[in-house]
């Protein structure tokens, strides 16, 4: 008795815009049914969390917490809850390097940081379980889920490609956030390399990566000119030095915001909060005057 063949079929890659970037979603080796299938899942889960999640959209939850907590606690569903609450959750385990509350700082320029320093702070959020609601003790305050949001959208994937016992994929937010499922049609790894930050034919390390997700955070200046700036909310003020953080970890969600806490974190700092963080693979990227790179990891 012979047995037929793994039947091929090509592989599937479309690309939607969501949360500031470009979604490219890469299903190889599925019948283009289902691979389509998959694929409009995936677009409507995270198009429905940005529409929660974005501040850029006025008639979204979080506009709405911006414009009126301040005045009144606002009621969440229980999604939203969930993000409000691990954001606590992380922003207390980075001892206050992750810190969803810098709008007013994102909204200011350098002459206004230490006026609106005040404005910025967890400890100035109060969360409510008995009713899943959020009220600011502050006027003035916001919050941008800029630095979580990708991560919590591919858990979400995570469980969609779980739910459909999808075998590999790989799904990429501009590069910056990308989840590499199950192995390469080709190999027992995705090779996942980091760009050069300012000379975007270069690249500056590879991770080989197998159901992980990938995030990397940078400070300064893209290959384009174009000013990047992660903000320390301790200090209120941009991280000074020209940098990238990437993190590898089986949690999309850990990936995200550890890679934007190291970021602000000094050296003698970070070692105690990546102990919240075991299996990660880190590399840090320090961009010189000589625009030579130093790769660090840990």
């Amino acid at each position: 008795m012979t047995t037929a063949p793994e039947q091929k079929f090509p592989t599937f890659h479309q690309t939607f815009p969501a949360m500031g970037t470009r979604c490219d979603v890469v299903l190889p080796n599925l019948h283009p049914e289902i691979a389509a299938f998959i694929y409009q899942e995936i677009q409507v889960d995270i198009c429905l969390l940005e529409s929660k999640l974005s501040r850029f959209q006025t008639d979204s939850p979080i506009s709405e917490i911006n414009r009126y907590a301040h005045e009144r606690a606002i009621r969440v569903d229980l999604e939203l809850w969930d993000v409000l609450t691990t954001c606590r959750h992380f922003h207390f385990i980075t001892d206050g390097a992750f810190d969803v509350t810098v709008l007013p700082l994102l909204q200011k320029n350098q002459a206004r940081y230490a006026v609106e320093k005040p404005k910025s702070g967890f400890h100035h959020v109060e969360l409510n379980s008995a009713d899943m609601s959020i009220r600011f003790t502050r006027p003035g305050m916001g919050l941008d889920l800029g630095g979580i949001g990708k991560g919590y959208a591919l858990e979400n994937v995570k469980r969609i490609l779980q739910t459909h016992n999808i075998k590999r994929a790989l799904i990429s937010f501009g590069e910056s956030s990308i989840m590499a499922w199950g192995n390469h049609p080709h190999g027992d790894h995705w090779p996942v390399s980091i760009r050069h930050m300012r000379d975007e034919k270069r690249w500056v390390h590879e991770f080989e990566m197998k159901d992980q997700a990938l995030s990397t955070s940078a400070n300064g200046f893209s290959g384009n000119g174009t000013s990047i700036h992660i903000f320390d909310p301790r200090a209120g003020t941009p991280a000074a030095i020209s940098r990238a953080v990437s993190v590898v970890s089986r949690s999309p969600l850990e990936a995200e915001v550890l890679s934007t806490a190291l970021l602000v974190l000094r050296k003698d700092e970070q070692k105690g909060v990546i102990r919240h963080f075991p299996g990660c693979q880190i590399a840090e990227m320090q961009y010189g005057e000589n625009v030579e790179v130093e790769v660090v990891t840990y």
